[in-house]
């Protein structure tokens, strides 16, 4: 059990790797960051049973590494990253418009049971060795591709030519406030 709890907890740091928030702040609380993301989650989930915080555990189980990642992708410019990305958001968002717009339906789904299982979801598209966004991308985005071929050039066509230091130094400027925030939870 004990080799089994060590390489799954391997297998997350490798995965997270890049993921530098979660790295600086598990060393400034002394704790691997397979440890610190899984009791992280483990606390979000309870919070999502028990209707704690509202849907805030969902957006930031949602939301927190998602952004942290396009935002990398979109300053070095990966556009296999960037495209990913966009998938996911777009999957979101359905999630979310889905949860409004059948809301009533919902309620007769066991307690927060709709938010638990959007939940897990969403790590499992965005999770690194996950492989449900090229599902989704195989079964949905390619069989309609000329027309999102047509939307993805127009996209990168407005990007380029809107691209400028203004945006890159926004975006070093999230990264500053993001490390101090960090430094300023883990000194309080």
């Amino acid at each position: 059990m004990k080799s089994t709890t060590f390489d799954l907890q391997k297998t997350i740091n490798d995965d997270f790797r890049d993921f530098h928030p979660l790295i600086h702040l598990s060393q400034k609380l002394r704790v691997s960051p397979a440890s610190l993301l899984c009791g992280t989650l483990l606390l979000l989930f309870v919070m999502l049973m028990n209707g704690i915080l509202g849907d805030f555990p969902l957006y930031f189980i949602g939301c927190v590494y998602p952004m942290y990642k396009s935002i990398i992708s979109l300053r070095y410019n990966l556009r296999p990253q960037i495209k990913f990305w966009l998938i996911y958001w777009m999957i979101f968002m359905a999630f979310i418009e889905f949860k409004r717009l059948f809301r009533i339906l919902l309620i007769f789904l066991p307690k927060n049971v709709y938010n638990v299982l959007m939940a897990i979801s969403l790590i499992g598209l965005y999770y690194p060795r996950s492989r449900l966004i090229g599902l989704f991308h195989q079964k949905v985005i390619k069989p309609n591709s000329k027309k999102l071929e047509k939307i993805e050039e127009k996209i990168w066509r407005y990007w380029n030519e809107h691209k400028s230091s203004k945006i890159e130094e926004k975006i070093e400027k999230i990264d500053k406030k993001i490390g101090k925030f960090l430094d300023k939870i883990v000194q309080d």
